[in-house]
């Protein structure tokens, strides 16, 4: 044989034809959908609802790594208090999380 008789051979046909890399790809897309795309987009709702409920007086973690305390509440804006008479203004969006209470607090 010589090269140009093998660069002349063509592949052997799928039994599917053309709709094989369909079928397989329908599976990955549905996979990708549920195990990554649906959780996070209901961690972002989540996400949104926390920080619209925000309310004077919640104990919060921002995404810098301050715990304080909720002092005011306007619209984009949070006030948290860091420590006593120190407040400082964030986003709304910066909260990253209302950590659970402890027994000391």
């Amino acid at each position: 044989m010589s090269l140009p008789c093998l660069l002349q051979a063509s592949p052997p046909a799928s039994p599917f034809g053309g709709a094989s890399l369909w079928l397989m790809m329908v599976p990955i897309f549905v996979a990708y959908y549920f195990l990554i795309l649906r959780p996070m987009t209901r961690q972002r709702k989540q996400q949104q609802e926390m920080q619209s409920s925000l309310k004077s007086g919640d104990r919060v973690l921002t995404t810098g790594g301050l715990y304080g305390t909720v002092a005011k509440v306007r619209d984009d804006r949070i006030y948290l208090r860091i420590a006593d008479g120190v407040q400082v203004e964030l986003a709304r969006t910066a909260i990253a999380s209302v950590p659970p209470r402890t027994e000391g607090e």
